[in-house]
């Protein structure tokens, strides 16, 4: 498929927009994991108890990350 240049400089565009959001996302994740670290929290170690609902469904995500990461 042959698109025209500007179109293709577009989807380009798009493309580099979408992939440093996507570091940035990475970035603040790995800099609020080492903060929780760094306060001797590990999230995987905190008792269900002590949540809040909203704590558990981002625990819960986060475990399914963490689950589809290692799968690929």
């Amino acid at each position: 498929m042959n698109l025209p240049e500007k179109m293709r400089s577009l989807v380009e565009a798009y493309k580099r927009q979408k992939i440093e959001e996507l570091m940035k996302n990475n970035d603040d994740l790995a800099e609020e994991i080492e903060m929780e670290e760094g306060n001797g929290k590990k999230w995987w170690n905190i008792p269900d108890e002590s949540l809040s609902v909203e704590e558990l469904k981002r625990k819960h995500q986060d475990m399914d990350i963490v689950v589809v990461a290692k799968q690929n």
